[in-house]
C-alpha cells in the first residue's frame, strides 16, 4: 500500500521521497544532535520548551549550543544574538550558492526552503540540482531533503 500526502500529486510525492532518500544518510546526525541538544537543555536548567523552539528557529547546531551556553552564563541578550549571528554567517555563502537554483521558485518556496537550509540540506539540494533541471520538480526534491532533516531535528530535540 502506497503512502500518500494529502493535497499533492503522485509526481510531487515521488519527488519528496527522492529528496528524503538523498538526505537519508545524513539523518542520523540530525537525530543524534537533536537528542543531545534536548538533553543539554534539561541539564542546563532552561525550560524544556526552549530546546524544540531553538531547533525550530535557529536550525544550526553550533549556534544553538552557543546560545544555550550564553543563557546559562546569564550573558546580555545582545551578546547572545551577536554570537549566533557570527556563527551563522556561513549561511550567507549557502544562500549565494542556492540563489541561482531558487530563482525560479515562488517566494513562499524560496523563504521556506532557505529557512530549512541546514549545512546538510544545502549540500543535498546543491548535489541533486543537476538531476532536476525542472524547477518545479527540483523544489519538491529540495523540500523532501530539507523538510526531512528539519523534522528529524525537531522530533529528536523533543525526545532528548
Amino acid at each position: 500500500m502506497a503512502h500518500t500526502v494529502v493535497g499533492i500529486g503522485p509526481r510531487q510525492q515521488r519527488d519528496l521521497w527522492t529528496g528524503t532518500k538523498a538526505i537519508a544518510p545524513l539523518l542520523p546526525s540530525a537525530v543524534l544532535f537533536g537528542l543531545a541538544f534536548g538533553a543539554l537543555v534539561r541539564d542546563v536548567g532552561v525550560e524544556p520548551w526552549v530546546g524544540p523552539l531553538g531547533s525550530a528557529t535557529v536550525v544550526a547546531g553550533t549556534a544553538q549550543i552557543a546560545i544555550l551556553e550564553q543563557l546559562r552564563l546569564d550573558a546580555p541578550l545582545g551578546i547572545v544574538v551577536l554570537t549566533a549571528l557570527v556563527i551563522n554567517a556561513r549561511f550567507a555563502l549557502y544562500s549565494a550558492a542556492l540563489a541561482p537554483l531558487f530563482a525560479a521558485y515562488p517566494r513562499r518556496w524560496r523563504y521556506g526552503l532557505v529557512f530549512m537550509a541546514t549545512d546538510q540540506a544545502s549540500i543535498t539540494m546543491l548535489t541533486t540540482a543537476e538531476e532536476y533541471p525542472d524547477p518545479v520538480r527540483r523544489r519538491w526534491v529540495s523540500l523532501g531533503a530539507a523538510g526531512s532533516f528539519f523534522a528529524a531535528l525537531i522530533v529528536a530535540t523533543v525526545a532528548g
